[in-house]
């Protein structure tokens, strides 16, 4: 477990709601702030289980547990959700779900997360989507207002809920990353969990083919497969403090997203320290980062195309200025004052 997009996201209501409980499947109090570790009312019994770090090969026991969460006395339930949160049984409260994205394993990548096997009809692999789907398409119904971090999952959220959303991007600390000398090296970046959604192999590919330096920042289940891969010229970082992660955007050349993503909060803090991002137009991207202003945008997930962009992304100048003010429109003071004014109207509507 890592403290990604998500868990920013709980990090900034968390902070709005000071007063809130917060319940969880399963907890790693090792990367958790002092401030969220506190408030953990409850998790399941899942955190029980001596494997709880490889916790993805619980999924098909998510629905089950996440049901199992009682919220008598609670008059507001906000639920993030990416896998199985939207699902929970409030009772007679106000269910809000902000929307990270409608299940991933199950809609939009399960040939990714469980190879060919889950494409294949009648496979043991295929069964469980079409199980999880039925799930999580016949809770949908459990949400009174779903919001949505980007256009790219309001249409997932009609797709697959048939439901309509309320666009409010995600918090980004600006503050925290624009405090820095922009200073680029030769290096080029990539941040992310080593997950395979992520793509990093296809950066590794188009970086070993370039022969110029990326550094990887981050961890998870794929990194020794990639790491055998990788040429000289790749350096792993490891996880990363915000401090550190600040410092490794200011000495970039560029950020590399080679993957499709929900938003990108990386993108977005990048180009808050003045660092460009070169991204696959798809998902979020395209209303984070300007292509040739803040970044370069590829549109085929290749090795070719990725190279394409790197060569392009050497002959912009690029605006700081302009990079950072881009970036402000999704400082975490928006995402706090248009949530917050979300849910009242909300509570106003189910009262």
């Amino acid at each position: 477990m890592s403290w990604r997009g998500g868990e920013k996201v709980l990090e900034t209501l968390a902070d709005l709601y000071p007063q809130a409980d917060i319940f969880t499947l399963i907890a790693d109090p090792k990367i958790l702030p002092s401030k969220i570790r506190g408030r953990i009312k409850r998790t399941s019994w899942l955190q029980r289980l001596p494997f709880r770090r490889h916790f993805r090969y619980a999924l098909p026991l998510f629905p089950w547990t996440i049901e199992r969460f009682s919220f008598d006395g609670y008059d507001v339930v906000i639920s993030i959700s990416h896998t199985v949160a939207k699902g929970v049984r409030t009772g007679k409260a106000l269910h809000i779900c902000y929307c990270l994205t409608p299940m991933r394993v199950a809609w939009v990548f399960p040939g990714i997360y469980f190879g060919s096997a889950a494409l294949r009809r009648g496979s043991p692999q295929a069964l469980l989507m079409r199980q999880l789907r039925r799930w999580d398409k016949a809770t949908a119904p459990r949400v009174h207002a779903f919001y949505a971090i980007s256009k790219a999952i309001q249409i997932r959220i009609e797709k697959y809920y048939e439901r309509p959303s309320r666009l409010i991007y995600p918090p980004v600390d600006c503050d925290a990353f624009e405090s820095v000398s922009r200073k680029p090296a030769d290096h080029y970046l990539l941040v992310a969990a080593l997950v395979p959604y992520k793509k990093t192999e296809l950066a590794i590919e188009a970086f070993n083919r370039l022969g110029k330096p990326l550094v990887i920042v981050g961890v998870g289940p794929e990194e020794r497969r990639l790491r055998k891969i990788s040429s000289r010229h790749i350096r792993w970082a490891g996880p990363q403090s915000t401090e550190a992660l600040r410092a490794w955007y200011a000495c970039s050349r560029a950020l590399i997203c080679p993957q499709e993503e929900d938003f990108g909060i990386a993108a977005v803090e990048a180009q808050a320290t003045g660092c460009p991002v070169i991204a696959y137009a798809a998902g979020g991207a395209g209303e984070t980062i300007i292509d040739g202003q803040t970044g370069v945008l590829f549109t085929a997930q290749t090795a070719e195309s990725l190279m394409d962009a790197v060569g392009r992304c050497e002959t912009i100048v690029w605006d700081t200025a302009l990079l950072r003010r881009n970036a402000r429109r999704f400082d975490r003071r928006h995402f706090s004052g248009q949530f917050h004014q979300a849910v009242l109207q909300e509570m106003e509507k189910f009262s």
